[in-house]
This record gives C-alpha cells, structure tokens and sequence, in this order.
C-alpha cells in the first residue's frame, strides 16, 4: 500500500480527510496514466478538478465483461 503525499493538494484541500489521502496517492501516479476506481461522487468531482482518470465499479465491471 502506498503513502499519501499530502503536499500535492491544494492547499485549500482539508488534509485530515480520508477522501484526500486518496487523492494524494492517485496525484503521484497522475502522469503513469492511471485510474481510480470509485463510486464515490464527492470523490469524482474532486478528480475532476484535479484532472485525475475515474471510473466507477460499475463502468469498470461493464468493460471487463463486454471486451
């Protein structure tokens, strides 16, 4: 499991939050073309913001089964 790198978000982003831990790790592998797996929609459009890929459980599970 890898570690959050609070320093990342902005700075008005509440760093005690678990949702922004969360970010903090997908904002390192932001450039590897990486995607994050939530439903949470608080969570979304945060990544939004922050230009971070999103898929839900649902999108995810639609991809896998139709390819």
């Amino acid at each position: 499991m890898d570690t959050a790198n609070l320093s990342l978000l902005p700075n008005d982003f509440n760093k005690k939050s678990p949702d922004n831990f969360i970010l903090s790790v997908a904002l390192k592998y932001a450039q590897e073309n990486s995607i994050l797996l939530t439903s949470d929609n608080g969570l979304q459009i945060k990544t939004k913001g922050l230009s971070i890929t999103t898929i839900t459980l649902k999108d995810f599970f639609e991809t896998i089964f139709t390819t």
